[in-house]
């Protein structure tokens, strides 16, 4: 079964682009447009891989839930950050495993999901 990708990212056009890259790579993905759609997907599904818009989960909320419900042995998170907004150090909950600044090109999240993939994922397809 392929990895889980969650894109918590509010911005539609950003969150369909990303979408459409990963699903086409063979990731199974699930979206959230807001903190209680991401929650909401937490809940009902499990997630390998996060991604997470710094403004959506500022507190760090979704991503110590996400450390706290997933049955992998740690699920990844992926801070995206706002070039506009200056960037204050994670909380101490966030603990992302990446950071990205501005606009993420479906390359990039494509690399990045390959470098946290865990151990025993399938390679996805080119």
């Amino acid at each position: 079964m392929m990895p889980a990708v969650l894109l918590a990212i509010h911005d539609h056009a950003r969150r369909r682009a990303l979408r459409d890259a990963v699903a086409g790579a063979g990731y199974r993905v699930h979206l959230a447009a807001s903190l209680a759609e991401a929650r909401r997907v937490l809940a009902d599904h499990h997630v390998d891989v996060a991604f997470l818009d710094e403004g959506l989960d500022a507190a760090g909320m979704l991503a110590g839930e996400l450390r706290r419900r997933q049955t992998t042995p740690r699920s990844r998170l992926v801070r995206l950050l706002d070039p506009a907004t200056p960037t204050h150090p994670p909380a101490a909950s966030w603990r992302p495993d990446a950071s990205l600044r501005g606009e993420v090109s479906a390359e990039t999240a494509l690399a990045l999901l390959a470098m946290l993939a865990p151990a025993g994922w399938p390679a996805p397809s080119p």
